[in-house]
């Protein structure tokens, strides 16, 4: 079966950088019916133009965050599946929605963490621990810190 006769899409999700094989690749895409679509979470100014620097797309579209009555479904059936501490009071949970800012996977990630006991304290959540947590590994898994050049004197 080719591309050609059964169209689709290529989805890359959390692109942080493209070398020139990548571009290239994606160049060799073009005509075959398979379309490329990238999902990057976008906040600022910033963020829009690293993305746009790598010059990938030819078009964007920005999808706004998930409305909260779809993430209080997303974290029930998340939270369904797994093993908790103790019961996820109803301000908790209308404080991890508020945390989670619109990302579905962001809501997911928090039920998941909510099975360790060190993010509970008194039958409450610990709402902004969970988030810098995952903040944390998003950062980490996701933003490459530019190193600082070394000096080559010896002076400070």
């Amino acid at each position: 079966m080719t591309i050609e006769k059964t169209p689709g899409a290529l989805l890359l999700d959390h692109l942080y950088d493209a070398g020139t094989q990548f571009k290239g690749y994606l160049r060799a895409l073009r005509g075959t019916g398979l379309g490329v679509l990238f999902a990057a979470d976008v906040e600022d100014v910033r963020d829009r133009q690293r993305f746009r620097s790598m010059h990938l797309a030819y078009r964007e579209m920005e999808v706004p965050p998930l409305a909260n009555r779809y993430l209080y479904r997303i974290l029930a059936d998340a939270l369904a599946e797994k093993s908790l501490p103790d019961t996820v009071s109803e301000a908790d949970r209308s404080a991890l929605i508020k945390a989670a800012r619109g990302r579905p996977g962001w809501t997911v990630m928090m039920a998941e963490r909510l099975q360790n006991s060190d993010y509970w304290s008194c039958d409450h959540v610990h709402v902004a621990s969970l988030w810098a947590s995952i903040m944390i590994e998003v950062k980490k898994k996701y933003f490459v810190q530019a190193e600082s050049p070394q000096k080559k004197s010896g002076g400070f």
